[in-house]
């Protein structure tokens, strides 16, 4: 007799969840239903979404509902993903934990208050529910790679990294924030939001100073998505810098050598370095963490405390924002800061 599969369920069924999947320029799988669907050791009984026109999408093949509450109790499942507008996503993991539910696929930001935030890390820790942030580039082995490669020492002490983003610092910045958290380990001390948007918007696209470890400052630049996207980030170290191109699918890497023109001095010269670049899906890649994580195996993700952290840092430059460009400090006091709309 073959192993028992484990059963899924989506909550939510908008581009993340399934939309991407129609998009022919996407590397496939592109949504959690691919990864679902093309995941041998996963059986996906069930989908939901407000929206009954969606259905059309999944039946006859798959239950589809309406409220996530009835999907739960009837199915049980395993695992779900929660792909639902960000303002939901407390209370459907809320629910879904107290329910049994063990395992959880949550798009982010994982909530929008630290008070939630707060709250879900304590019922996932009591309850011993594994829950993973899709921040997605915590499943690419290219990054991890460049990660353990500056964890180790060997681009020196971290200097200054400096970053660009489109498209709200809420939506595209969280990413950014968990990423520097992933290759540099650091923790950020204070935000201050320099730039300003144009008009006041739910999630502005402004330029951030994060301090970080009381040793370097991080920089975001945020830019129009009207004109391009763009997410780069360029980290500098003692002994040399990274610079992360090309949506951080590539890396090119720069050491501190002896100048060949000046005596007593060093200039920054390319080498080559064995990293990779991205290669395929990375949502499936996750996945497949949060199944090993399920099955009692220890692997790095984006887990539940990763998610609290970056939420925080999101809180603070919102404040920062809201007060002009007034720094804000961490840890914050205010638990029932609110990171906003998106």
């Amino acid at each position: 007799m073959g192993k028992k599969k484990i059963k899924a369920a989506i909550i939510g069924c908008g581009r993340i969840a399934y939309g991407f999947s129609k998009d022919p320029k996407q590397v496939k799988p592109a949504s959690h239903f691919e990864a679902y669907e093309s995941n041998s050791s996963v059986d996906l009984v069930a989908v939901c979404d407000r929206d009954n026109s969606k259905s059309g999408n999944f039946e006859p093949n798959y239950r589809f509902y309406e409220d996530y509450r009835n999907l739960i109790d009837e199915h049980c499942p395993d695992i779900i993903s929660i792909c639902t507008p960000p303002g939901s996503h407390f209370e459907v993991a809320r629910y879904a934990v107290n329910a049994g539910v063990k395992a959880i696929f949550c798009e982010k930001p994982m909530v929008s208050s630290l008070r939630e935030a707060d709250e879900l890390a304590e019922l996932v820790k009591k309850n011993k529910t594994v829950l993973a942030v899709n921040f997605m580039r915590r499943w690419d082995p290219f990054l991890n790679k460049i990660a353990d490669f500056i964890m180790s020492g060997a681009l020196g002490k971290i200097i200054l990294v400096d970053c660009y983003y489109t498209a709200g610092v809420i939506n595209t910045g969280s990413h950014m924030i968990d990423l520097l958290k992933m290759l540099t380990g650091c923790d950020v001390e204070f935000v201050r939001a320099e730039g300003q948007s144009e008009r006041e918007v739910s999630d502005p696209t402004v330029d951030v100073i994060l301090r970080c470890n009381k040793q370097f400052n991080c920089y975001f630049h945020g830019m129009e998505k009207d004109d391009y996207m763009i997410f780069e980030m360029n980290i500098y170290g003692s002994k040399g810098k990274i610079i992360l191109y090309d949506n951080v699918r590539k890396a090119s890497y720069w050491v501190a050598k002896d100048s060949p023109n000046r005596t007593g001095y060093k200039e920054l010269a390319e080498e080559k370095h064995n990293w990779g670049e991205r290669k395929g899906s990375l949502i499936d890649k996750g996945l497949e963490k949060l199944i090993s994580a399920f099955n009692g195996e220890q692997v790095r993700y984006c887990n539940v405390n990763d998610g609290a952290k970056t939420i925080e840092v999101l809180a603070g430059i919102m404040m920062s924002v809201k007060k002009h460009g007034e720094k804000v400090s961490f840890p914050l006091k205010n638990r029932d800061v609110s990171i906003g709309g998106v």
